[in-house]
């Protein structure tokens, strides 16, 4: 397992499966994220900017998302 802490933007939201995708920066390739990991009680949307920590187990997760300013 490897932990790197990258920043990006969310691709992708989805309130009913409570989920989101974030692309991290200079990459095409999606990370899934679980809502749960969103830190901030903010709003997410589409095209936040956003920092997170990226673990590998199975496949990619990103954990422990903020939203940035």
């Amino acid at each position: 397992m490897y932990v790197m802490r990258c920043r990006g933007t969310v691709a992708a939201y989805s309130r009913k499966r409570n989920f989101l995708l974030i692309r991290p920066e200079g990459e095409e390739r999606r990370i899934y994220c679980h809502r749960s990991e969103v830190v901030d009680d903010k709003s997410v949307e589409p095209g936040a900017a956003v920092e997170f920590t990226v673990t590998k187990q199975k496949a990619n997760e990103a954990r422990r998302v903020k939203l940035v300013a």
